[in-house]
């Protein structure tokens, strides 16, 4: 089962990386995560390639961090 995971995990940074790397400098991309990019390798399962893709992602990138109450934990009612 845990090896089957990890293919699925090295196969959706594949699909991500081939994503990033077709749309780098021509398309605008917008990320929201809950995970600091320095637990994006573990993440992704292929610390060579998240670092490709981070790479592309930040290099013109415009990050923000906010912190504060998840508005959506807050009132769950809304997003059931």
């Amino acid at each position: 089962m845990w090896h089957c995971l990890m293919t699925m995990m090295t196969v959706m940074t594949v699909i991500m990386h081939t994503f990033i790397s077709d749309t780098y400098e021509t398309n605008s991309i917008i990320f929201t995560t809950n995970k600091e990019i320095t637990e994006w390798a573990e993440m992704m399962g292929d610390p060579v390639l998240t670092t490709a893709m981070l790479d592309r992602i930040l290099h013109h990138a415009k990050c923000f961090s906010l912190k504060g109450e998840s508005y959506r934990l807050k009132h769950p009612e809304l997003f059931s």
